[in-house]
C-alpha cells in the first residue's frame, strides 16, 4: 500500500504468482475507509481473475511506507495526512473489512523495508 498507489499481488501455496494487479489509486487523503475499499476492491477483482472466493484466501500481508508498529498500526508516515493516518491500526482493520466475507482471514503486516 503505497501513498498515492498500490498493488495487489496473489500466489498459490507453491509460490506461484497468479494475480497481479495494475497500479490503482490508495486514495489515501481520502482516509483510510476510502483505501480499505479500494484494496478490497483490487482483492475482489483479483478473485475473479483467478476464481474462487474470499473464503480461499487463507492470509493476506499488508505493507505500507514509513514507520509503523509490529502490529500495523501507522505513524507518521509520508504521504498520509496524519489527522486520518497517524496511529490508524490499518492491519487491524483491514482484517475486520475482510472478515465481513471471510471470518477466518487473517491479515499480516511488513513494514516496506521488511517486503523489499
Amino acid at each position: 500500500m503505497g501513498g498515492t498507489t498500490s498493488t495487489v499481488s496473489m500466489g498459490r501455496e507453491n509460490r506461484e504468482v497468479c494475480y497481479l494487479s495494475d497500479q490503482f489509486d490508495t486514495y489515501a487523503n481520502d482516509g483510510p475507509q476510502a483505501t480499505i475499499q479500494a484494496i478490497k476492491k483490487q482483492i475482489a477483482a483479483g478473485i475473479a481473475t483467478t476464481g474462487g472466493t474470499l473464503a480461499d484466501i487463507a492470509s493476506v500481508t499488508l505493507s505500507t511506507p514509513g514507520p509503523a508498529t509490529l502490529a500495523g498500526v501507522l505513524r507518521m508516515t509520508p504521504n498520509f495526512r496524519a489527522e486520518h493516518w497517524d496511529r490508524f491500526p490499518i492491519r487491524a482493520e483491514l482484517e475486520k473489512a475482510l472478515r465481513v466475507d471471510s471470518p477466518n482471514l487473517v491479515v499480516n503486516y511488513l513494514g516496506d523495508g521488511q517486503a523489499a
